[in-house]
């Protein structure tokens, strides 16, 4: 299994290794594909995807869990000197659902037999956070839903955030990972009861629509009125 994304998906995948003895109940292993301080607006200063796409030395895992957005919220470079793509608007949007369909098929096409998504949490805490993570979620979800991918919603209520009141303290990161876990071995069953060529996707969102994942759950695609979106940097 291989963790995808910024520094969320980072604490994931310390999750992740921070229990051996999950690790060895669910025959789960480990890698790091995830990053700091990347994202999917801002190429200019790392590639993401096309280090994912390029790197000879990865390997293809069974599993990759996403995790990617919170430094999205920012515009995005449009070529040329001092040319950029506003955040929040129309062009914006377009180009956003773009990268995040590029990056699940570099994924689903060559990285990765299953791949699940984790949309932004609440960042109840972070009101610049907060006011924009609607817009990157309905975006990926929308592109993601698109393709056919297991996209998954995080709650939250503000108790979970450590103390730079964004990233989460670490009760709740190993709650996630066990979640993660659960994810995993219900999507295992799945695919070995259905035929993964023909209808393997639609029988691992069933199995996880009907099982405990919390504070994963399902997520669903529905339309939604964004506020003026507030610029923010990099977390």
């Amino acid at each position: 299994m291989a963790t995808v994304g910024d520094s969320f998906a980072d604490g994931i995948y310390l999750a992740l290794r921070s229990r051996p003895d999950l690790l060895k109940t669910y025959d789960v292993r480990v890698t790091r594909w995830s990053r700091p301080v990347i994202g999917l607006a801002r190429s200019d200063y790392f590639d993401y995807p096309a280090w994912l796409r390029n790197s000879p030395e990865m390997r293809a895992a069974d599993f990759c869990v996403v995790q990617i957005g919170s430094n999205d919220m920012q515009g995005i470079p449009a070529g040329g000197r001092n040319r950029w793509i506003s955040y929040g608007s129309e062009q914006w949007k377009a180009a956003y659902k773009s990268r995040v369909q590029d990056l699940w098929r570099i994924l689903d096409q060559g990285r990765c037999k299953e791949v699940l998504w984790i949309l932004q949490p609440g960042f109840e805490k972070s009101s610049v956070m907060a006011r924009n993570r609607g817009l990157i979620n309905q975006l990926q979800a929308e592109a993601l839903h698109s393709v056919g991918a297991t996209v998954f919603d995080l709650r939250t209520t503000g108790a979970e955030y450590a103390r730079d009141d964004v990233h989460f303290n670490r009760d709740f990161v190993l709650a996630l990972g066990g979640a993660v876990f659960r994810a995993i071995a219900l999507s295992r069953q799945a695919q070995q009861a259905n035929c993964a060529a023909c209808h393997g996707g639609a029988a691992v969102r069933n199995a996880l629509s009907r099982c405990d994942v919390s504070p994963l759950s399902l997520a669903t695609v529905h339309p939604l009125a964004f506020p003026p979106a507030l610029p923010a940097g990099k977390r």
